[in-house]
Parts: C-alpha cells; sequence; structure tokens
C-alpha cells in the first residue's frame, strides 16, 4: 500500500477504503441507542417533559431566567457505563452540568 508516502492511492486502494468505510457506517448504526453517548431528540424531550423545563440541581429555567441553557446529562456518567435510557437522564442548567464532569452525583 501507498500509506505513509506521498502518492496517489490505486483503485484497489480506493475500494477497499470503501469497503471500509461502508462497514463502520452499517457497525455505527446497529448499536442500540442505549450504548450511545448522543442522545436523540425524541429522547431529549422526554427527559426535558418530566424535568418541568429546568434544572434539577439549581431549579433554573429558560422560561423564568434568561440565558439558561439546559443541557441533557447522564447521571452515571456514560464513561463509567451509563446508559442512554431515561432513569439515567436528567435536566441540568449548563453551568450545573459543566461543574458535575464525570463524576456520579447522588
Amino acid at each position: 500500500m501507498n500509506q505513509g508516502e506521498n502518492l496517489p492511492i490505486t483503485k484497489e486502494e480506493a475500494s477497499q477504503t470503501k469497503i471500509i468505510g461502508n462497514q463502520q457506517k452499517t457497525t455505527k448504526q446497529n448499536v442500540a441507542i442505549e450504548d450511545r453517548r448522543g442522545i436523540p431528540l425524541s429522547l431529549r424531550y422526554k427527559v426535558l417533559s418530566r424535568d418541568s423545563f429546568k434544572c434539577v440541581r439549581c431549579g433554573r429555567s429558560p422560561a423564568t431566567d434568561i440565558g439558561v441553557e439546559l443541557h441533557i446529562d447522564h447521571k452515571l456518567p456514560f464513561s463509567k457505563g451509563g446508559k442512554t435510557i431515561l432513569e439515567n437522564l436528567e435536566t441540568k442548567c449548563k453551568e450545573c452540568n459543566l461543574g458535575k464532569s464525570n463524576r456520579h452525583i447522588e
């Protein structure tokens, strides 16, 4: 292969790259939502609605506090095995969420 060199790739290498790229996309599409870090819009809305569109820690809401930005956060961090499911998600304002990092807070 021509890796590491500044030469154009061959047609064979290009077709192999396309195959690998398609396999990666297929693999990502087959991952269950609960095993993904990203949160689908429909699930985000369910969390926001359940939490009355306000931060569960400080109670601030964009409806009453100008400039408040709400985030959807994993209670048990994704990096520590937390799932992307309704029961493991909560609404937090930007300030409360970013101060938490990946610590699990009860």
